[in-house]
């Protein structure tokens, strides 16, 4: 299961330049190599651990090699989009 993390959890949500600020730390990460931790999550659902191990939710954060990202956004009034990050080789 692929690891999942907020940014808002860290900077808050900046309503129309959410997306585009979330998208930025994606891709830094994906170049710094590291994923950045969901701050301030103290316990997860039930029913979600059920599904998914914790350790899919970090709360520090971890040096790893990034080669896809997938980054979603669900904003007001149903406007949704998800974006697919592939590192470029040569």
């Amino acid at each position: 299961f692929p690891y999942i993390n907020a940014t808002k959890s860290m900077i808050g949500h900046c309503i129309g330049g959410a997306g585009a600020v979330e998208l930025v730390a994606t891709v830094l990460g994906m170049k710094g190599s590291y994923i950045h931790p969901n701050l301030n999550v103290e316990e997860v659902h039930p029913e979600i651990l059920n599904k998914i191990s914790k350790d899919k939710i970090p709360t520090e954060k971890i040096v790893k090699d990034i080669n896809i990202a997938i980054k979603s956004n669900f904003g007001f009034g149903d406007l949704n989009c998800c974006v697919a990050l592939k590192t470029w080789k040569d």
